[in-house]
């Protein structure tokens, strides 16, 4: 593959990306790299699409090409989104257990006991030994 193609790949990615947003994210902010990244992998997958029906002709940027990127952009967009909220979900669930004080909170919620307990503690053991 030419450099001609890799460029075309990137700049078309770039462009598809940014138009996914707009289509499934258009009230959030864009994180540009998250949408270079989709655009990028959507633009390789939408080439390898019209690839195999084209019949293995050549890469050439033009409307299809960029139409193909987009949507190949969105459903890695909306899959990466998917993924984000079963994410989120899954630590808003921990903390509110962590909240509830439920014994699988994870341990970064457990609160630590403070320096004084820990000294407190200590003479306790000791003076429980005889000393």
């Amino acid at each position: 593959m030419s450099w001609f193609w890799w460029f075309g790949i990137l700049g078309i990615g770039f462009g598809a990306g940014y138009a996914a947003h707009l289509i499934l994210e258009r009230h959030r902010r864009p994180n540009w790299s998250r949408l270079f990244f989709a655009g990028v992998a959507g633009a390789l997958i939408g080439a390898l699409v019209l690839r195999l029906i084209r019949g293995g002709s050549g890469f050439s940027p033009g409307p299809g090409e960029f139409l193909a990127a987009v949507g190949g952009a969105v459903v890695v967009l909306a899959i990466d989104n998917a993924l984000l909220a079963k994410q989120h979900r899954e630590r808003r669930a921990a903390e509110r257990e962590a909240a509830r004080g439920g014994h699988n909170a994870p341990m970064h919620h457990k609160k630590k006991p403070s320096k004084k307990a820990h000294q407190h503690d200590e003479r306790k053991a000791h003076r429980q030994q005889g000393h």
